[in-house]
């Protein structure tokens, strides 16, 4: 079986200590190929989220999006600003465990900008993935349609199969969001890992 995909940050020459996912599926492959037993699920605290982890092997800065959220988004200026929200956490993070002086100003600014451009061109890759998969999934619906049964079709008295007027057109459902009342919050939890080792977490979610 495959794994879920993840994505690994490149953080220039920083420790290269940052991940990026899509799902709590791979939220759980990241933990699983670190050796990790969390307890930790992805969106329980909100539809995007940081999170760092301490362990025996030491830190793991990990950046979880919920893109189904965004998908009916008319553009990518909300999306955008929830990457960067998150974009921001980590970096904060990742200056906390190396020395806050060694991340600031345009060194700061710079990473911020580069670590934003790998996320959402991430998130184009998982978009036209998630695509093509929907496409699939629409041709097998309708190839199995095409081998189904013909309905039947009672005919009135002059041959016809009744009234030419449409059938009642079902009332559209979007899918709604509270983009502008999402909650920002910041917890933390403590989790053992497989073995002895502690493992502390901190998140920060949208």
């Amino acid at each position: 079986m495959a794994k879920t995909k993840y994505y690994s940050i490149d953080t220039g020459f920083f420790p290269q200590i940052m991940y990026l996912c899509f799902s709590d599926n791979a939220l759980q492959q990241i933990f699983e190929d670190n050796k990790l037993s969390t307890g930790i699920h992805a969106f329980d605290k909100g539809e995007a989220e940081t999170i760092t982890i301490q362990t025996h092997r030491g830190q793991l800065i990990i950046m979880a999006f919920d893109l189904d959220n965004y998908e009916l988004e008319p553009d990518d200026t909300i999306w955008i600003g929830v990457i960067s929200h998150e974009v921001s956490h980590a970096v904060e993070k990742l200056g906390h465990l190396i020395g806050e002086e060694n991340i600031a100003g345009e060194t700061r600014a710079y990473l911020t900008q580069f670590v934003v451009e790998q996320v959402y061109s991430a998130s184009l890759i998982e978009r036209k993935e998630s695509a093509r998969k929907a496409d699939r999934s629409l041709l097998n619906k309708k190839s199995k349609g095409k081998k189904g049964d013909v309905p039947e079709v009672d005919l009135d008295d002059h041959g016809s199969s009744g009234s030419d007027s449409a059938p009642p057109k079902l009332p559209t459902v979007r899918r709604t969001k509270n983009a502008k009342g999402r909650d920002q919050s910041e917890t933390e939890d403590s989790v053992q890992s497989v073995g002895t080792a502690r493992v502390s977490s901190d998140s920060d979610s949208v």
